[in-house]
């Protein structure tokens, strides 16, 4: 799983790469040719992580957490906010938990 930031107008995007059938010969030669994009939004991706078994990526924004279905990529809002989320995990030893830390500022 890649994610990436965006920049300007256009949001951060979700792909995913399988790497099984992949040799470490081929890998930087025909990359391109096995990552799909599984989501785009309308908002800054700072952080991702995805879950132990490759079906859920937690999302950190700048209009809070979200966690994304990879098969279906369908984006579920945790938690939404004005803060930015700068950090954030699956905590793989519990199931279906996750830990964020979010930047507020003051001005």
């Amino acid at each position: 799983m890649v994610a990436t930031l965006g920049s300007g107008g256009s949001g951060g995007s979700v792909y995913i790469m399988d790497m099984s059938t992949i040799d470490s010969a081929t890998v930087s030669r025909n990359a391109h040719e096995r990552i799909e994009r599984v989501a785009s939004f309308d908002r800054t991706v700072w952080t991702a992580d995805c879950n132990s078994d490759g079906t859920q990526v937690v999302l950190g924004t700048n209009t809070g957490a979200g966690l994304l279905n990879l098969e279906t990529g369908t984006l579920s809002w945790l938690y939404r906010c004005k803060s930015d989320i700068l950090s954030q995990q699956f905590v793989h030893s519990v199931t279906n938990y996750f830990k964020c830390v979010h930047f507020n500022l003051v001005g």
